[in-house]
């Protein structure tokens, strides 16, 4: 059985994302240095925010869809 702390940082550590045709999705996210530079240059790539990057409780997330990738999410954990 799951305790509400790992089932608050599980929530917190994903991202739920909906792609057209199919079902809700759970997405891990990569760890980056830095969620804004990182998305600045999937942007320049083709990459649509999904979810802007945002700070959470374990630290800034952005999700990116690409046609090739599907919804992708990344995470810079706080220091």
């Amino acid at each position: 059985m799951r305790s509400a702390k790992n089932t608050l940082r599980e929530d917190e550590d994903s991202v739920f994302a909906s792609p057209a045709g199919t079902g809700v999705h759970r997405c891990r996210p990569f760890a980056v240095l830095e969620v804004s530079s990182f998305t600045a240059v999937a942007r320049q790539f083709g990459a649509r925010a999904l979810l802007e990057p945002r700070d959470g409780l374990m630290g800034w997330r952005c999700a990116l869809s690409t046609p090739e990738a599907g919804v992708v999410v990344y995470w810079q954990p706080k220091r």
